[in-house]
């Protein structure tokens, strides 16, 4: 277990992996960044999603064009 070092106006994240403080000076690039990973998250799982995907198509999306 390690400490949580916690500043007065720090936001705070908590969720099933853990908690967070965020210094607020850096939140809204925090909020941005987070932004970006959850879209390429949502690409990555269209790209996985089994309806869709047949080893054709998985050579066409794996191909370098």
């Amino acid at each position: 277990m390690c400490d949580l070092e916690i500043s007065t106006g720090d936001l705070l994240h908590g969720d099933e992996n853990g908690l967070i403080s965020v210094p607020l000076d850096i939140a809204d690039g925090v909020i941005k960044q987070a932004q970006i990973v959850r879209n390429d998250e949502e690409d990555y799982f269209r790209f996985v999603d089994p309806k869709d995907l047949t080893l054709e198509e998985l050579k066409k999306r794996l191909t370098i064009h």
